[in-house]
């Protein structure tokens, strides 16, 4: 399981970035923090980009689901009422939101490939 983030800036654009979906066979989904925040809890908008062969982040992350278009909730008179420069001690920290959210999303797929595994071993296949 392969999951490589990176802040939505030049990397999309750089020709390494063909090499994860070209040879690694990698997804990319664009998502925003404030998309996991909520009004007692904001997080910025800051868009990142994960390339991923997460079967269940691809499908939770498609389209414009986790990508802030002005619904994230966190918005108050037009603005987000968090923004990344608040934080100057922790900017580029991962927020714990974003953090469970992938990692359980992970632990599925990980879990569906055990499953997968062992019914393979146990039809006498490999």
């Amino acid at each position: 399981m392969i999951c490589i983030e990176n802040p939505d800036a030049y990397l999309p654009k750089h020709p390494v970035s063909k090499g994860f979906t070209n040879e690694l066979g990698l997804t990319m989904v664009k998502i925003s923090y404030c998309r996991f925040g909520t009004n007692a809890q904001p997080l910025p908008r800051k868009h990142t980009v994960l390339w991923t062969n997460s079967k269940t982040l691809i499908y939770a992350f498609r389209g414009t689901r986790r990508r802030c278009t002005g619904n994230c909730g966190t918005i108050v008179d037009g603005e987000h009422t968090s923004q990344v420069y608040d934080y100057p001690d922790r900017c580029a920290a991962y927020p714990s939101q974003l953090c469970e959210y992938i990692a359980t999303e992970i632990d599925a797929d990980v879990q569906e490939i055990k499953q997968e595994r062992k019914s393979k071993r146990q039809a006498g296949g490999r």
